[in-house]
């Protein structure tokens, strides 16, 4: 039975997984019971399906595919996908580690209806996952993030780190996140900004850092 290839850790092989491909698509939209018990391997399988390429060197899923699928889903799935996308893209040895700049670029959709509050905290860790690169992601996921509530992104040690390398993407990345209530910034915030502070002149002449120490010091 086909519904085998949903247990975790069990990949189809390339050959199979084309005489499936339209049934495992179809099957985050259907009424099917399976729908909700496997959402994250569902996500995997599709995605693994786009990252996986045949003798002539087509994806199995194309990216147009994905990104139909990723519109047409809804936002469990679309954020299981992007919860997948940022443990997978964060080591070399990952086929998404390369691919990561076309699922930002070209995979994941543009419209407004699918960027949620849920989905932008994934695109912030994935972000914080690619830390060695986090110049170069943090702009590509900015322009999918919008206010994020209830605290969905913590500020720990490793994002501390990355506000010391990089202050001004960090606060672009953080403007573009927080709420306007700065009581409802994320855990870690102050000290993420005196970070920030420290750096001194490139700090100061960010205007996304300055609006936010505006903010904080006016709580």
């Amino acid at each position: 039975m086909w519904f085998i290839l949903l247990i975790p850790g069990k990949p189809p092989s390339a050959d199979i997984f084309p005489l499936l491909k339209d049934r495992i698509l179809k099957l985050s939209q259907s009424d099917h019971s399976l729908r909700r018990s496997y959402e994250e391997s569902i996500a995997s399988l599709v995605l693994w399906g786009w990252l996986t390429k045949n003798e002539e060197g087509q994806r199995l899923v194309a990216s147009e595919e994905f990104k139909r699928w990723l519109l047409e889903s809804d936002e469990a799935y679309r954020t299981s996908c992007l919860w997948l996308v940022s443990r997978w893209s964060s080591s070399k040895d990952s086929a998404l580690y390369g691919e990561l700049y076309e699922f930002l670029g070209k995979v994941w959709p543009k419209e407004l209806r699918v960027q949620t509050s849920k989905t932008a905290a994934q695109m912030c860790e994935i972000a914080f996952n690619n830390s060695e690169r986090f110049a170069e992601i943090e702009p590509l996921v900015e322009r999918f993030l919008v206010e994020i509530e209830d605290h969905g992104i913590n500020l720990l040690d490793d994002e501390k780190s990355i506000a010391e390398q990089h202050p001004v993407q960090m606060s672009n990345l953080l403007f573009r996140a927080v709420s306007d209530n700065v009581h409802r910034w994320p855990w870690g915030m102050e000290e993420v900004l005196e970070i920030i502070e420290a750096t001194g002149p490139e700090a100061f002449s960010c205007e996304s850092f300055l609006e936010l120490k505006r903010m904080w010091d006016s709580r």
